[in-house]
């Protein structure tokens, strides 16, 4: 009996000694993936295409998307080489040139435009003079890209001749950060040539009709490359020192800060009223190369349409985020995120909270993220998020609840056992010491 109270007790010391020096690890990581850049993808040819050329997205474009314009046109060497004159789309987009590049009668160009409404969308391209006058053709590429920013854009040309009947090209850009968007269009003068993408690209697709679809090609990528700075490709053909040119860019991705639905990440929520809801609060697109030291934000909607519940956080190992609901009854939260003693500055994209309410009645209601920023590591300034999406939430149907109000504030470290070790630790003392009290005794 007396082997089994000292065994007790020796135990319940070594367990008080490990929460005072190093707290037990509690991994909280997102279950949910992580999102990358999305695409939609729509390509179209014309080998005698007039003075304009056309395509159209199968589907409505989104506003805050961006449209990438991917074109090539050449036409017969003893002419003087048709230009493109203007981009335009439908949407009355504002299309801004990246880059162009030339080699003989050949023309590599790349424009992007915010898209500032939603709906059906046509992208014309109109140049100098008619190309069919002059034997010519000219190939479109179109994509919708969510997720990236149009500053500190990177761009790329290149042109030359290869020696012999095949060969690698490749036009090489300042660095672009890991996971940014890349598109490349090349051309040639050469019917037959045989193209191959480089690593991590690849093509977008080109009419099958079109009996010059070798010309030129377009490829992209959304998920990183094995260069950081090249737009490598190959090709050969059947007729010796062909002429090619090639144009890249690279558009990084935006840091966004995001109060969506938790299954279809949306930023927008169809509730009943009466009902429990959530919505999930991300940031995405923090350089790789300059992560977080902290963040803030606030959180606000009308308290007559919903009601604060509480919060529940997800901070990644080393981290903390803290919810400051003082102000909930009217409809605000304050929000901070910011690294433990032993955290490492953080950048990958990762679901930080989810924030509950209930729907008091019908309505459209706004969950509006506000004064946000975020530390970086690097510079250690304080900076604005490029892109901050608030959720709309529509309510209809069901039944008005009773309110209530939830009182305190709320703080989530990753290591939830960091906050409780001092009292476990105390707990196991006293407990110690009760032991051999109780010893003396008998």
């Amino acid at each position: 009996m007396r082997f089994k109270r000292l065994t007790v007790a020796f135990l319940l010391v070594m367990f008080a000694v490990v929460l005072v020096v190093e707290p037990l690890p509690v991994h909280a990581a997102s279950s949910l993936v992580q999102q990358k850049p999305t695409l939609r993808i729509q390509g179209g040819g014309n080998t005698w295409p007039g003075q304009t050329i056309s395509t159209s997205f199968p589907s409505n474009v989104a506003s805050g998307n961006v449209i990438v314009v991917a074109v090539a046109s050449g036409d017969a060497a003893w002419n003087p080489p048709a230009t493109v004159s203007s981009v335009g789309d439908s949407r009355g987009s504002s299309f801004t040139q990246a880059v162009h590049a030339s080699q003989g009668v050949m023309h590599a160009y790349i424009y992007y435009a915010m898209l500032s409404s939603s709906g059906p969308d046509t992208v014309t391209v109109t140049f100098t003079s008619d190309l069919s006058d002059y034997n010519g053709f000219a190939y479109l590429f179109i994509y919708e890209v969510s997720g990236v920013k149009t500053t500190g854009v990177a761009t790329a040309t290149g042109s030359g001749t290869i020696s012999g009947f095949s060969g690698p090209i490749s036009t090489s850009s300042t660095n672009f950060e890991s996971g940014a968007f890349l598109v490349a269009i090349m051309a040639t003068n050469i019917l037959s040539s045989n193209w191959v993408a480089g690593s991590g690209f690849q093509f977008s697709p080109t009419p099958n009709t079109d009996q010059f679809i070798r010309l030129s090609k377009a490829m992209y990528s959304t998920s990183g490359v094995s260069s950081p700075t090249n737009f490598p490709a190959s090709f050969s053909s059947v007729s010796p020192n062909p002429d090619w040119v090639e144009a890249g860019i690279a558009l990084n991705q935006a840091s966004t800060l995001s109060a969506e639905d938790p299954v279809t990440h949306l930023n927008t929520l169809d509730v009943a009223v009466g009902s429990s809801f959530s919505v999930d609060i991300w940031i995405r697109g923090i350089p790789s190369g300059d992560p977080m030291e902290n963040f803030a934000f606030d959180l606000g909607w009308d308290p007559t349409l919903m009601q604060y519940d509480h919060s529940q956080g997800n901070p990644p190992n080393g981290w903390q985020v803290n919810v400051n609901d003082a102000n909930a009854p009217s409809g605000a939260l304050g929000i901070g995120g910011s690294r433990l003693q032993n955290g490492n500055p953080y950048g990958d994209d990762h679901m930080w909270l989810s924030v509950y309410f209930r729907c008091l009645k019908s309505g459209v209601g706004t969950i509006e993220i506000s004064g946000s920023s975020w530390m970086d590591y690097v510079g250690g300034f304080t900076l604005s998020f490029d892109s901050v999406l608030s959720a709309t939430v529509s309510q209809t149907g069901g039944s008005t609840p009773n309110p209530y109000h939830y009182v305190g504030g709320e703080l989530f470290t990753a290591n939830k056992l960091a906050v409780l070790s001092p009292y476990l630790a105390l707990f196991s003392v006293l407990a110690v010491a009760a032991v051999l009290v109780k010893r003396r005794k008998i």
